[in-house]
This record gives C-alpha cells, sequence and structure tokens, in this order.
C-alpha cells in the first residue's frame, strides 16, 4: 500500500523535474551565445577579485578598519560554537559585562565568516576570502543585470565598478562595517527582481524579492528598513512618470511582508538599539551624518582624510546628466539618486529630523542605494550614445579608482597593539577596560578576547555599545574620561568589575588628576611606556562591590550630576511618581532634573514629604515644558557670552563665559519661588536662578547652572552646587570590594557571594530567568539580594516575534495564491 502510495507521488514530482530540465534546455538553446559571454565575464569577475586582494594585500594582511575586529569577534564565536557543535551562541560573558551577541546585531554575515572560518581556521586568512567574496557575488548580481538587459559587456564594467564605488570601499575598508558591506553586495540582486517583478509579474519574482529583503534584514536590519525606503522612493517617483500605481503598490507590499519576515529575530532586536535612542540622541547622529557639499562631492579631500565621506562627484555629474537628457524610464532612478545626495546635505537636516521615524534616514547610508540606481539607469538607457557612455563611465572608473588607491589596502600586524593588550591580560584577574575613547579602534576588543596569553577575556568594553545593557555605563565612562573626571572613571569602572585598566596617554588632560583620583579609588599603576598607562586594583580573585551612593538623579538630564558629584547614583526610570517616599527617604540629595511624572500631585507631595523629612531636593527646570511645579514656572531666557551679573546669597561672582559652541545660551529663570537673596542681572533686569519652596530642602535652580558646571567646571558654579547639594565635588564615594563566585555554563549562570546586597559586575539583561534567588536592577547591573542567585539565559520575545514571522509568511502564500489563480483564469 505504502509502495503503491509512494510511487503515485513520484510520478507527478518526475513529470514536472523533466518539465523543468526541458525549460532549461529550451532557456539554453535559444540564450546559447549570451551564456557563454556570461560565463566569459564571470571568469573574469573572478580574475578581477582575485587581482584586487593581491594589490590591497602588499602592505600586509590585517585589515584597518575602525570596526572590522568587532564585526571578527562574532564571526570568531560563532566559529568557537560549531566546533562546540552549537550553532548559536545566546550568550557572551566577554563583552559588556556579558551580552547576547547575535539578538542586537544581525546574524547572517557572522555565519558566514564563521563557515569560511571552517576551512581557513585563522581570522585573518577567512577576511580576506570574505573580500574576495563580497567583490564576486556583488559583481555576479550586476553581470545578471547585464544579461536581463542584453547590455552583458557594460554589466561587465558595472560589475567591476560596484566593488570601488567611493562609498563601498569606505564602507568595507574605512568604516569596517562587514555587515553593511555585505549588503551592499545584495543590492543589485533586490533591484534585479523588483524590476523583474514590476515587468514581467511573475510569483516567482514576488516571492525571490520578499526572499532577499529577508535576508537583508537578517543581514543588518537598519539598512533593510533604508532599502525599503529607497525602493518605495523609487516606486513612487515611477509611479509619477508611467502611472503604475497598483501594480507598484503590490510590489512594495512583498518587499515590506519579507523584510518583516525574519520578525522571529527583528522583534527581540527592537526591544533596544537605535529604537532605545532618545530624541536628542538620534538628532546629533543624524547631524554627524549629514554633510556640506562642499565635502561630500569634492574629490581632493579624500587623499587627506580616509575617513571622510564622499559621495562621488563624477556620480553627481552623470546623475545630473541623466536627470536632463534621459528618456522617462531612466529619469525616476536618477531623480531618486538626487534625492538621497541632497538628503546627505546639512540642508535637508531640518526636514529629516521632523519626519516620523527619523532613526531610519541616516541618508549618508542611503549611498550605495543611490550608486545602484545610477548604474540601473544607465543600463536603462539605450538610447544613449555610445561615445557619451564610455566617456561616462570613464569619469566614474577614475573617481572610483582614486579612492581605491587611498582606501584599498590592507596592513602589517598591529603588534604594539596586540602588546598592550596582552600586557593587560596576563595581569587581570576579572575584567579589563581600555580607555581610548575608541581611538585604538576595535582590534584590542578582539585581541583581549582572543590574546595570546592565557590571561584574562573579559572586558567592561567590546564593540558597537548601542546594543549593551550597560550603553549607559560605557558612555559615563568615556565621557569622564574625555571631560577629565577621573574620580568617576576609576569608580564605575570598579563597579563594572574592571580590575586592570588600559588609559591611552594622549587622551589625559590632567596627569596630576588622573594619579590622585586613581589612588582615591585605589588604583594603582602597574605598568606605563609612551602610549598608555596600565592601572591595577590589588585584588586575587573575582569580586563584587558594596556601595552606599549619597543621592540620586532622576530624570533625562540629570546624569550630568554624577560628573560633579560621582556621590550621586543615576536613577533606574525618569519617572519621578515611580518611587516611593521609603525608597528616597535615606538619601542626603535627590536631584531633579528633565524629569517626568504620570501623577503630578503624586508627584508633588513625594517632593514635599521628602524636603520636609530632612532630604535635600533639588529641582533643575531644565526640561520643564510649559508646566509648573509645585507653582514653580521656568520662564525662557537666552543669554549672551556669559551669566553677565550673577549673586549668589548677595555676594557678586565672577563666571567664566560660556563654551564655544554655547555663545548663545538657551535657557530658564525662575518664576514663583520664595527666596531672593540669590539672583542674577542679565540684560538689566533681575531675574531668580535659585530659589526655595515651602521650606529650606526644596530648591529650584535655574539657567542650566549645573550643565554649565560640567561644561566649565567653574569654581563659582561648583561652590552654589556644593552648598545647596551637601556634597563634595569630585569625591568617589566609599566602595568595599567582596569576594564572588561566578560560574557560567550552558545558559545557567550560578552565583555565589559572601554577602547580600552588593552589585555584581555582571549586565542586567532582559533575558535573565530566575531559578533560585532574588535580585534587583542598580545601575544596569545585578543587585544581589540573595547569597545564591541561579539564573537562566532565554531569548525574550521570540514567541512574539515567531508569530509575526508566521502571519508575514501566511500573508505572502494567501497573495500569491491569490495572484496566480487570477493567472489561471486570465490563461484559460
Amino acid at each position: 500500500m505504502i509502495w503503491i502510495l509512494g510511487k503515485k507521488l513520484s510520478q507527478p514530482i518526475k513529470r514536472g523535474f523533466k518539465v523543468y530540465m526541458r525549460k532549461i534546455e529550451y532557456f539554453y538553446k535559444e540564450n546559447k551565445e549570451d551564456l557563454r559571454k556570461f560565463l566569459r565575464n564571470l571568469i573574469i569577475l573572478i580574475g578581477a577579485a582575485l587581482l584586487m586582494l593581491n594589490i590591497i594585500n602588499q602592505r600586509g594582511s590585517y585589515p584597518w578598519g575602525s570596526d572590522t575586529f568587532g564585526h571578527l569577534f562574532k564571526g570568531n564565536i560563532l566559529y568557537d560554537a560549531f566546533k562546540e557543535g552549537r550553532l548559536y551562541v545566546n550568550y557572551n560573558e566577554n563583552w559588556y559585562n556579558g551580552i547576547q551577541p547575535f539578538r542586537y546585531w544581525a546574524p547572517l554575515p557572522y555565519y558566514i565568516l564563521a563557515v569560511i572560518n571552517l576551512f581557513t581556521n585563522d581570522i585573518i586568512k577567512t577576511y580576506n576570502l570574505f573580500i574576495v567574496f563580497l567583490f564576486i557575488v556583488g559583481g555576479f548580481g550586476w553581470l545578471c543585470w547585464g544579461f536581463y538587459t542584453k547590455r552583458q559587456n557594460l554589466g561587465l564594467t558595472l560589475s567591476i565598478l560596484w566593488f570601488f564605488v567611493p562609498d563601498n570601499l569606505r564602507v568595507l575598508f574605512s568604516e569596517g562595517n562587514i555587515p553593511f558591506a555585505f549588503v551592499n553586495t545584495i543590492i543589485p540582486y533586490i533591484f534585479l527582481f523588483y524590476y523583474r517583478s514590476l515587468r514581467e509579474k511573475k510569483i516567482t519574482d514576488y516571492l525571490s524579492l520578499s526572499l532577499l529583503m529577508g535576508v537583508t534584514t537578517l543581514s543588518h536590519a537598519m539598512i533593510s528598513a533604508m532599502i525599503g525606503i529607497s525602493l518605495f522612493m523609487t516606486s513612487f517617483i515611477s509611479s509619477i512618470f508611467n502611472k503604475k500605481y497598483i501594480q507598484n503598490m503590490l510590489v512594495i507590499v512583498y518587499g515590506f511582508l519579507g523584510a518583516i519576515l525574519p520578525a522571529f529575530w527583528l522583534y527581540p532586536a527592537l526591544k533596544g538599539g537605535i529604537w532605545g535612542l532618545n530624541r536628542e540622541a538620534v538628532a546629533r547622529v543624524m547631524e554627524g551624518l549629514t554633510y556640506p557639499f562642499t565635502i561630500s562631492l569634492n574629490p581632493f579631500l579624500r587623499f587627506h582624510s580616509i575617513e571622510i565621506y564622499y559621495f562621488g562627484l563624477a556620480f553627481a555629474i552623470t546623475a545630473l546628466f541623466g536627470f536632463f537628457f534621459s528618456n522617462k524610464n531612466e529619469r525616476s532612478l536618477f531623480t531618486t539618486a538626487l534625492i538621497v545626495l541632497l538628503g546627505t546635505s546639512k540642508a535637508a537636516l531640518p526636514l529629516l529630523q521632523k519626519l516620523p521615524l527619523n532613526q531610519l534616514f541616516w541618508m549618508r547610508r542611503f549611498t550605495s542605494t543611490a550608486i545602484a540606481m545610477i548604474f540601473l539607469a544607465l543600463l536603462f538607457w539605450k538610447s544613449l550614445r555610445r561615445k557619451v557612455l564610455i566617456v561616462l563611465i570613464i569619469f566614474i572608473a577614475m573617481d572610483s579608482l582614486a579612492s581605491f588607491d587611498v582606501l584599498g589596502f590592507n596592513r602589517e600586524a598591529p603588534w604594539d597593539l596586540a602588546s598592550i593588550s596582552d600586557a593587560a591580560s596576563e595581569i587581570a584577574v576579572q575584567r579589563i577596560g581600555v580607555l581610548d575613547s575608541s581611538s585604538f579602534g576595535s582590534f584590542p576588543s578582539y585581541r583581549i578576547s582572543y590574546n595570546s596569553t592565557e590571561g584574562v577575556h573579559n572586558q567592561v568594553f567590546g564593540w558597537a555599545w548601542q546594543g549593551a545593557s550597560t550603553a549607559e555605563n560605557i558612555v559615563t565612562i568615556n565621557t569622564a574620561l574625555e571631560n577629565g573626571y577621573y574620580d568617576l572613571m576609576f569608580d564605575r569602572s570598579l563597579e563594572l568589575g574592571a580590575d586592570t585598566l588600559v588609559v591611552r596617554k594622549r587622551l589625559i588632560t590632567d596627569r596630576k588628576h588622573l594619579e590622585k583620583a586613581a589612588q582615591s579609588v585605589g588604583y594603582i599603576k602597574h605598568q606605563e611606556d609612551k602610549e598608555v598607562i596600565i592601572y591595577k586594583y590589588p585584588v586575587v580573585d573575582k569580586f563584587s562591590t558594596k556601595v552606599n551612593y549619597d543621592g540620586i538623579a532622576i530624570g533625562r538630564y540629570s546624569p550630568n550630576i554624577v560628573y560633579l558629584f560621582p556621590k550621586i547614583q543615576t536613577s533606574k526610570s525618569e519617572y519621578l511618581d515611580e518611587y516611593t517616599f521609603e525608597e528616597l527617604k535615606d538619601r542626603k540629595a535627590v536631584y531633579l532634573s528633565g524629569f517626568k511624572f504620570r501623577d503630578k500631585r503624586a508627584a508633588e507631595e513625594l517632593v514635599l514629604k521628602l524636603s520636609r523629612s530632612g532630604v535635600k531636593v533639588i529641582v533643575d527646570v531644565t526640561g520643564f515644558d510649559g508646566y509648573d511645579f509645585l507653582g514653580v514656572k521656568a520662564e525662557p531666557i537666552t543669554i549672551k557670552d556669559n551669566y553677565q551679573e550673577i549673586y549668589y546669597k548677595d555676594k557678586r561672582l565672577e563666571m567664566r563665559g560660556f563654551p564655544e559652541e554655547y555663545k548663545s545660551w538657551r535657557t530658564y529663570f525662575l518664576n514663583g519661588v520664595e527666596d531672593t537673596e540669590s539672583y542674577g542681572i542679565i540684560d538689566y533686569k533681575i531675574i531668580n536662578y535659585i530659589g526655595k519652596k515651602d521650606n529650606e530642602n526644596l530648591v529650584f535652580i535655574g539657567l542650566n547652572l549645573p550643565y554649565y558646571a560640567f561644561l566649565t567646571k567653574d569654581e563659582y558654579a561648583l561652590k552654589i552646587l556644593e552648598d545647596e547639594f551637601g556634597i563634595t565635588a569630585f569625591k568617589p564615594p566609599h566602595r568595599s570590594l567582596h569576594g564572588l563566585e561566578l560560574a557560567i555554563r550552558e545558559n545557567i549562570i550560578d552565583i555565589n557571594s559572601d554577602i547580600i546586597d552588593v552589585i555584581l559586575p555582571l549586565a542586567a539583561l532582559d533575558a535573565f530567568e530566575r531559578i533560585e534567588g532574588d535580585y534587583e536592577i542598580v545601575n544596569n547591573l545585578i543587585f544581589l539580594k540573595t547569597s545564591k542567585l541561579k539564573l537562566k539565559i532565554i531569548y525574550p520575545y521570540l514567541s512574539i516575534g515567531i508569530i509575526i514571522s508566521l502571519i508575514s509568511l501566511g500573508i505572502i502564500t494567501a497573495l500569491s495564491i491569490i495572484i496566480k489563480r487570477r493567472e489561471l483564469d486570465i490563461d484559460v
């Protein structure tokens, strides 16, 4: 019975296979000459890739891009998992006090690296083979375009030029962004099936587009979204020219559904990362990724700075030429490319920052898509005279090869950095902190985890901190280093469990202060050379820390106060009414700046109760948004150059001027306070900037004085704040160390501690599930409430992600069935 059933089922499969083979045979006969040209071009492409690799390795085989080794680290840990029989790494303790490395960082490019490494067993050889892989795979897409448009010679030219596009070179070599570089190789294929879907309306093309968008999401989610936006822009502009609204909409729907198809990974990834950045942070990032045309189109600046953004003058001129002289089919592509170019300029920034989902409009990252559109337009522009086309291609090639001459190289092994990293690993007991503000690039992060010694591999840093639970901690330490707040830098490094610190000397602005701060926290100088100072905390085993902070800072703008007063702790929530009187009553000071509340009356009552009980409550009115608090209002004012006349307790103070970038100081003064002995005379008007309300312990501060003190370290501003807070500036809190046993195996973390109420050097992930014991979260770390704690590391939000993936798959399937049935009805 089973044999008969199997025979019946096999017959249609055999028939289908024979039909498919006949179609291939027919296709070969019809396109025999074209296929020979295609094969010839493929051989040329592979030869060009090998020649390119030989050229870039003339100086050495090691990458120099800032991010490269950070990505190689992730490929290497996945390779290590393969060797142990595991196909996925859910947790890694090496970076950021513990991370889920492939939750926030799209995993597909690292799987490719790991697979290549199975054959090379050498990450540097793997990297170089990966470059060849990028060259061939990206170029192959343009060979397919040449075959599709029957312009194979042009397709071959573009297939080689694609690797040498200036921004593609910058992304791969200078930025070292391996996932982004991999996505750039997929772009030609996405556009191929996008256009095939529009023109031929075949289910296989729709599904191929969806699949490729899913692959892109699993390679770099943000770039996937940007490619989706680019397709939408292209489709919208194309609809204006061609009036094919419904078909364009259908193709975009398939692309969108494909992009969210990997929601099983995407949804958990979106619970943090760039989506967790606040509006001000996004605005700063967007501003940093836009440029005047005097930079982005200047072909000479790249010879002086290998990290500079260069769109490509030749590409911009080609797009302009095509916009004015091409036909409507090509003009839509040239137009979209020019819109992207305009979007990379400073002039477009005000508009971009106001757009919804402006996290996605980092226009510099649209550059490769814009260049692809220019390439496509040239392929489609068959009426363009051959001589003109050759001139444009030569112009583009010269512009691109000039960038390759600047960027296209590897270097010798950075043994100096390797020696520094190994020296730190040899003496460390628990964790290492490399305090260099990323000026050494990602190599130390890789080297410490994969060093040549048997030393410690764990770090408080790593690379690409946006996905770390301790991101705020990392920003705090880096900011402290850059601004000379060394007491805070050493103290918070110790809190993160770093018994060994590597400090880059060129970033030190006050050597005496540095040495004094190290001594006050307990670090001892172990080694110094021309490049770094290595500090060691005298411990012999793993440890946790116990600390009593004098104060707490609540609100979006409040963290700046900890640089002035390290004895103040940052809060876990911006909402004041989420705290109880019992939680705050033992604090010496509570600082509020940019705080929020869901129940204003409850927040006001809490402040009054705290201040009346003896707790100092300092309310910085920065961030008051048109409302009053306890009857105090913040009135806007703009001050030029300096505070003019400032009096504190009826004594005039001579404060410094504002920093150069803040010469126009936009701030607030107070209205509704009950104290008048501290005031300012600004533009011949008397205004209140410090005042009391209800009692002596409830203090309101205006003029953004705490931030001014952070920027300038003005002695008078500091004295005012010390007096009002009742805390001495720059003094670290008392912190004691205690023994700790911490073991990690098979997604289980076992913790044993001498005492409770200590901060563990372990990032508090939302992936932790309690098996035994209890803990709280303090400063994004585990605050132990029981002497024993056992945690299971899960993959959170996975079930919701799977459901979204299944819904997307279901819609794609249903839509495809409907379209197929309509095609059959039409055929009938």
